[in-house]
């Protein structure tokens, strides 16, 4: 499997970055994958490897970049929904990732609002993903048409404490909640 840490190019990376991204990188989320499918959140057919670095590297910039929110693709979702149904292990790695609890927020697809927001967001962590990492698949990564947007994670000065100060990016008002 692909490294996160092979693969962080971004000249910003620091030593705690490093550390958590080994961690990412250690976490077997292969039990997620077998739930997504035994739910019929993804099919059995997606390529196992790309979805699970997909979800990694998902996870990569809400800690690189804790500030601003981020949106996930609607092929990667299915396996964050699988992860967080596995509630202490997923908060656990929250905890030692970003510092905190990473709460999903489904898009509300009659919220025009909000639809614009998700976006904006989807539109950003893609820009960001391939700052910061020499691979980004673009079958776990697409660009999404609007009615394929799907969730995001919000992000702003006052979450994910233990990162803000090593945060690659600068916060952005309009991407932070």
């Amino acid at each position: 499997m692909k490294s996160l840490c092979l693969t962080a190019i971004h000249a910003g990376i620091m030593p705690v970055h490093q550390e958590r991204l080994a961690y990412i990188d250690s976490c077997d989320f292969s039990r997620y994958f077998d739930k997504a499918v035994e739910l019929d959140l993804i099919s059995g057919n997606v390529d196992r490897e790309a979805i699970i670095f997909a979800l990694k590297q998902y996870y990569a910039i809400a800690m690189l970049d804790p500030a601003n929110g981020h949106a996930v693709s609607d092929v990667v979702d299915p396996l964050w929904h699988a992860h967080m149904l596995f509630s202490e292990e997923y908060a656990q790695f929250c905890s030692i990732v970003v510092g905190e609890y990473m709460h999903h927020t489904p898009l509300l697809k009659n919220d025009d609002a909000m639809r614009m927001k998700v976006r904006a967001l989807y539109d950003y962590t893609l820009l960001r993903l391939r700052e910061c990492f020499s691979h980004v698949d673009e079958r776990m990564w697409p660009a999404l048409l609007d009615e394929r947007l799907i969730c995001m994670h919000k992000g702003n000065q006052s979450i994910y404490i233990d990162m803000q100060a090593a945060r690659l990016f600068p916060a952005n008002l309009a991407l932070a909640t």
